[in-house]
């Protein structure tokens, strides 16, 4: 929003009619404006008629929704049924090598055994713009590099690609990483390490032998 009338750039339409021209956006009946800016009667009406067909209300106190919104959110999570990933979000692997779509500058060889295998690998738990329940699981099943990997690390990405094939490339961004306790090695690289990921919770919690994210906090 620019100037004193509160007036839609030409940027900001565009922005707003590419959202609600998407085919997700067919089924909405009602868009809430809430804040500050929708106290602006220049700005509803300037909203509206992009919305076409859709409702779009505005409460009295416009100002404090958001607020009173948020204490609603953190009285009852499941006040919100579901939230829109703004990024995608990946945890890094390592896979067999293939020479075939591998980059060789990832080749790496086990220690142990000599195995070649790829590292830096994306391994996509959420899209960019995927809608995803509140408390939602996301699970993935894992095998350690080494046979007597006793603390294997995990790292988490985010990105606004919708899919890669490293968790290097340009536009990744680690934001947390995290260490699974693994002291009896004796099934080796048969030892199966499952990670849960929920979204939609309200805070991260490390915990001993798990985990809890809330990537679309970040």
């Amino acid at each position: 929003m620019a100037g004193p009338g509160f007036c839609l750039s030409q940027t900001r339409t565009c922005t707003l009619r590419a959202i609600l021209d998407k085919p997700e956006m067919a089924k909405v009946q009602y868009i809430l404006l809430v804040g500050g800016f929708a106290s602006s009667i220049v700005l509803r009406d300037a909203v509206r008629p992009l919305a076409r067909s859709i409702t779009c209300p505005c409460p009295t106190e416009a100002q404090v929704a958001i607020a009173k919104g948020a204490v609603l959110f953190g009285v009852n999570p499941h006040f919100v049924a579901s939230r829109v990933s703004t990024q995608t979000y990946s945890i890094a692997l390592g896979h067999k090598f293939d020479a075939a779509i591998h980059n060789f500058c990832k080749l790496r060889v086990s220690k142990a055994d000599g195995c070649i295998y790829c590292t830096d690998l994306f391994k996509k738990s959420v899209g960019i713009e995927e809608s995803v329940n509140i408390n939602e699981v996301a699970h993935s099943n894992f095998h350690p590099t080494e046979p007597n990997q006793t603390n294997p690390c995990f790292s988490f990405y985010c990105t606004e690609k919708q899919n890669a094939q490293y968790v290097d490339e340009e536009g990744m961004e680690q934001f947390w990483f995290c260490t699974v306790p693994m002291p009896d090695t004796k099934l080796g690289k048969k030892h199966q390490l499952k990670i849960d990921v929920k979204f939609g919770i309200t805070e991260s919690k490390p915990q001993s032998w798990a985990v809890i994210i809330d990537f679309l906090a970040v």
